[in-house]
């Protein structure tokens, strides 16, 4: 697979895993739904280092894990509330 599709597949993966749409993920990670619409997509745009990084802060994990064909241990819906409380207390929200 290439890895502009494994990108794809990662972000749709980890968006579904934690029942967000795209608008709350683009929220989350500062960037628009219209950006998250194109990282799923495959679209090369949407990858940048810039697009990846801030995805995968708001994911809680790392670049790699967005890139890498290697099965990755999503968080359970649970374990990604406890850790958006977690960043909310950290950032004083």
């Amino acid at each position: 697979m290439d890895l502009k599709k494994t990108f794809a597949k990662r972000v749709l993966e980890y968006r579904v895993a934690r029942k967000w749409n795209q608008i709350q993920l683009a929220k989350r990670a500062g960037v628009s739904q219209s950006t998250v619409s194109r990282a799923e997509s495959g679209e090369s745009a949407a990858a940048d280092l810039d697009t990846i990084s801030k995805l995968a802060e708001a994911f809680g994990v790392s670049p790699w894990q967005l890139l890498s064909e290697d099965e990755v241990r999503t968080l359970s819906s649970a374990d990604a509330a406890i850790l958006d409380a977690v960043r909310k207390i950290a950032v004083g929200h």
